[in-house]
């Protein structure tokens, strides 16, 4: 999944709205409100196996659900996360450990939520993490730094740093075959790192007129979904990563896009209070849109066996919709 870019601590300009045209989205219904705290929600992540959700929010505190029980509103577990700015959380592809970014990042073994070991100390701010496909490898965004981390994930020890960017990186990716790591940040750039050619810088995407705030591959497509602080979504092939198509914009900050694990759901969420779905088996049109009265939808993701859309939100609750059960 997704794919994990925090917009919280960005200070730039927002852009006017456009949008793709079209037949009027049918709204979607809200199942539930978890209160999950009094600030804003940064970051959620679904556990591999569907039982648990994992919630950052600005307290410093990264709050742990058992999903089957999540009606009842209280967490499993408290974990210490950063404060202030936004910070990622992602479970590994296993499930047995649980990242948090930010200034400490520090992971947390599921089976009794004991830390298991925090990260060096190379980035000022972790703004985002990645898993490559086989487990092996993460990949952490850095701060004022400008690098990308790459790191082996059995010893969390620093196996390289990726340099080009010019300004801070809020989103990784690895893409589905292993192939290639891409980055995205501030300075308005998609950068593309070929594994197989030693980690070589190879192409620089400049489609997008604002800064990168998320990345995200889809899981049986070879597409790369990249948002931005001016609303955009765009679709890229991987490979050459150039421009497949635009999805619907919104009229805010676009700052996360997430899949399902069969690939065939597709979330964006946006400072405007929305998120959108589409069913790739449909084309590039949303099917849904949810209006989060939450405020600002920081991040949002699917539930791994496709039933549910989350929404981290500005209020400080997680916003549960139900995705429609035609297949």
């Amino acid at each position: 999944m997704p794919n994990r870019t925090l917009a919280l601590s960005i200070l730039l300009l927002l852009a006017a709205c456009g949008g793709r045209s079209g037949a009027d989205i049918r709204f979607g219904e809200l199942e539930q409100t978890l209160r999950v705290a009094f600030s804003p929600i940064s970051s959620i992540d679904f556990s591999p196996d569907g039982r648990y959700l994992a919630a950052a929010s600005l307290d410093g505190k990264v709050r742990v659900y058992d999903w089957s029980a999540r009606a009842v509103g209280k967490p499993l577990v408290e974990l210490a996360g950063s404060e202030r700015i936004g910070y990622p959380v992602l479970f590994d592809p296993a499930g047995k450990r649980l990242f948090v970014g930010g200034k400490t990042p520090t992971v947390y073994n599921t089976a009794d939520w004991a830390e298991a070991g925090k990260l060096q100390a190379v980035h000022s701010w972790v703004y985002d993490i990645a898993f490559s496909a086989d487990g092996k490898l993460f990949a952490t965004a850095g701060g004022d730094d400008k690098t990308v981390g790459v790191w082996n994930a059995a010893t969390l020890k620093l196996e390289r740093q990726l340099k080009g960017h010019t300004d801070k990186i809020f989103a990784v990716a690895f893409d589905r075959r292993g192939g290639s790591l891409v980055s995205g940040g501030r300075d308005r750039t998609v950068r593309v790192y070929r594994i197989v050619e030693g980690w070589k810088e190879t192409k620089v995407v400049t489609r997008h007129t604002a800064a990168v705030m998320s990345l995200t591959m889809s899981p049986n497509e070879n597409i790369c979904v990249s948002t931005s602080f001016n609303g955009e979504a765009l679709l890229l092939e991987v490979g050459d990563y150039d421009e497949r198509d635009a999805l619907r914009r919104h009229a805010d900050s676009a700052t996360c896009a997430g899949f399902s694990r069969d690939g065939r759901f597709l979330v964006t969420g946006s400072w405007d209070n929305f998120v959108y779905l589409y069913d790739r088996n449909g084309g590039d049109d949303p099917v849904r849109r949810y209006e989060n009265r939450g405020g600002k939808v920081n991040d949002a993701a699917i539930h791994p066996d496709g039933s549910a859309i989350a929404a981290g939100s500005e209020d400080g609750t997680v916003r549960i919709w139900k995705v429609p059960s035609t297949r």
